[in-house]
């Protein structure tokens, strides 16, 4: 950790924004079982984890684009998107929570911190899941994709950051993805990222100085609690 904190020229972090798919969600497994089952609707090789990682991206659309090689026909990508979710939606039941999600969520109320959950994954899905982990009373505002589409997370998490009537100084971001670091940069907050399987941990690193393995160690790079 060397010393190093997100907080830079933030006056105090109060507001933790949650990023939830491979965050607090521990759903990498489950993401690359539903990629390999649409890759097999057209007839494509399986990927495994490190080949994922390589070639990770949003839109989804690039990503898979990226990964068999060629642009995608519409059919082709509403097939995949179709398998994809299909396939997705039917191990929630077998999804867990972060090892230390629960914790790292009680460590950050304990801190004085109010929290919220800001996901690119459908509003309906997300919140039965929070409900199904009974942790609502950790948090102020749980929201999800209620739209179809996706594009970059810096618009909604102004839009989320408005809504919650918080100033982006005083926000701390944790979450998995690149997309999270460059929604965190656009709107002026502070971020943390985990190494929760969307990226390689070496991408994270050279991207952003702040990568943590747990999201207890997040915390405690973000400033928000003690080692």
């Amino acid at each position: 950790m060397a010393g190093r904190s997100a907080r830079g020229n933030h006056a105090r972090i109060r507001h933790l924004v949650w990023d939830w798919n491979s965050t607090l969600w521990d759903d990498a497994a489950a993401v690359l079982a539903s990629v390999n089952a649409a890759l097999a609707q057209l007839g494509l090789t399986p990927v495994r984890a490190a080949t994922f990682r390589d070639h990770y991206t949003r839109p989804w659309k690039v990503f898979y684009e990226r990964l068999v090689g060629r642009p995608l026909t519409e059919a082709e990508w509403h097939t995949l998107e179709a398998c994809y979710h299909e396939r997705y939606n039917a191990q929630l039941d077998d999804i867990g929570l972060a090892r230390d999600g629960v914790e790292a969520l009680r460590l950050a109320r304990e801190a004085g911190l109010t929290q919220s959950i800001l996901s690119m994954w459908r509003h309906d899905l997300l919140l039965g899941a929070v409900r199904r982990h009974d942790l609502e009373p950790y948090l102020s505002k749980v929201e999800g994709r209620v739209r179809p589409g996706g594009g970059p997370k810096a618009g909604f998490l102004a839009a989320h950051l408005r809504s919650l009537g918080v100033a982006s100084a005083h926000v701390l971001v944790i979450g998995d993805a690149l997309d999270d670091l460059a929604a965190a940069r656009a709107v002026g907050a502070a971020c943390v990222l985990y190494d929760g399987g969307t990226h390689h941990r070496a991408d994270l690193a050279a991207a952003w100085p702040l990568v943590a393995g747990t999201l207890r160690e997040a915390l405690v790079l973000g400033g928000v609690v003690t080692s």
